[in-house]
């Protein structure tokens, strides 16, 4: 059986109840690992909407790898798409330490567009990148992260234990609230894989984290107290 994430676990959940509750899209089918997809598509009033789906567990928006050219000592991002492009949108990358010269490049040489091992780089290596690279905590606007999701034709988000909400705009008229949590940019470096590979093995990261929760909605894919199920209708 795959690996599923919690994150994973709790979309498959709510694609399901939606299903129960006949509101997803014709022919469509949750997201899963595609980043570019929408997690889910439902129906409201013979019209389609895309759905944000985040788990409670520590969300991120948006994790993404990133570069050091020792020729320069500038950082960039290991793949060019719509999340760092907001990423660019917001210079987070001008965030990391500029003087931060990471070990793991100090001991690598690059040739044919891979990196091949110079001298061993160690645990403690490891942990000293870890220490002079994560930059926890960096705020960023809300706002920046409705026009993101707009950008992708994405107005609404069902988080776990919080509940449904609108981004940017309620834009089915829903009459739910609009998500009022705080974001944050976090950098980290992380094993690549299980904790027991290597200290090589790891990886520079970026992601958009939520530093606290919504206000609880009134509104609820799930049932949780009190809380309702929007006012979603296929017909």
């Amino acid at each position: 059986m795959a690996y599923k994430n919690t994150g994973d676990v709790y979309e498959e959940k709510i694609f399901n109840l939606c299903k129960d509750n006949g509101i997803i899209a014709p022919g469509s089918s949750r997201a899963g690992a595609e980043s570019n997809a929408p997690d889910i598509k439902f129906l409201h009033r013979n019209r389609i909407y895309k759905l944000e789906v985040k788990n409670n567990k520590g969300p991120d928006y948006g994790q993404k790898r990133v570069h050091f050219d020792p020729s320069n000592h500038q950082w960039s991002w290991a793949a060019n798409d719509s999340v760092t492009q907001f990423y660019n949108a917001l210079n987070l990358l001008n965030l990391i330490d500029k003087n931060f010269i990471p070990i793991w490049y100090q001991k690598r040489i690059k040739v044919a567009g891979k990196y091949t091992e110079k001298s061993e780089y160690t645990m403690s290596d490891f942990r000293s990148d870890q220490t002079k690279f994560e930059n926890a905590k960096n705020p960023v606007p809300t706002n920046a992260l409705f026009k993101y999701y707009s950008n992708r034709n994405t107005f609404y988000i069902q988080i776990e234990g919080s509940g449904f909400y609108y981004l940017e705009q309620d834009i089915a008229s829903l009459n739910v609230p609009q998500y009022d949590g705080t974001l944050s940019i976090r950098f980290r470096v992380k094993h690549t894989g299980h904790t027991k590979h290597p200290p090589h093995a790891c990886q520079f990261l970026a992601a958009l984290k939520q530093e606290t929760l919504p206000t609880p909605s009134p509104f609820n894919l799930e049932k949780n107290g009190n809380q309702k199920f929007p006012n979603i209708l296929k017909i």
